[in-house]
C-alpha cells in the first residue's frame, strides 16, 4: 500500500499527493497492458482477427476503471477549479462506490475477473505465457 507523505497533505497538496498514488498503481496496468497488447498483435498476425475479441472485454473495462479514477479527482476539482462540477451527493456516491470497493463480489470485480480469466484461457496455452499474477 502507498501512503500520502504527511508532509505533502499537511501543505495542502492532497489530491496530488493522492493522484501520484493513484500514478504509482495505474503504472503497473499500464505497463502489463503494454505487454498483452503486444502478444495479441503478434497473435492477430498468426491466427488472425479473431485473436483480439478475448482482450476486447478486458479493454472495456480497463477504459471504465481508468474513467472512473479520472471522475474520482475531478469531482474533487482537481481539474478545472473555474469550471462547473456536478458534484451532487448521488454522483458522488456512485463514483466513491466504484473507487472504495470493499468486496470483490460487486458487477464490475466480478466482470473484471471474467475477463482476465477469459483472455488468460485463450493466450497462455497459446503462447506459454501467464500475465496476470
Amino acid at each position: 500500500m502507498v501512503n500520502i507523505p504527511r508532509s505533502d497533505v499537511e501543505s495542502g497538496n492532497r489530491i496530488e499527493a493522492e493522484q501520484q498514488v493513484y500514478r504509482e498503481r495505474w503504472q503497473v496496468v499500464t505497463d502489463r497492458w503494454g505487454d498483452l497488447n503486444v502478444v495479441c498483435l503478434e497473435a492477430v498476425a498468426i491466427r488472425g482477427q479473431g485473436a483480439r475479441a478475448p482482450i476486447d472485454g478486458l479493454d472495456k473495462l480497463t477504459r471504465e476503471m481508468r474513467g472512473q479514477i479520472w471522475m474520482f479527482f475531478w469531482l474533487k476539482g482537481a481539474y478545472a477549479e473555474s469550471a462547473f462540477v456536478d458534484r451532487s451527493p448521488e454522483r458522488v456516491r456512485e463514483n466513491e462506490k466504484f473507487i472504495y470497493r470493499t468486496s470483490a463480489d460487486d458487477d464490475f470485480s466480478k466482470a473484471l475477473d471474467a475477463a482476465i480469466a477469459g483472455t488468460e484461457l485463450f493466450y497462455r496455452p497459446r503462447l506459454g505465457l501467464k500475465f496476470f499474477g
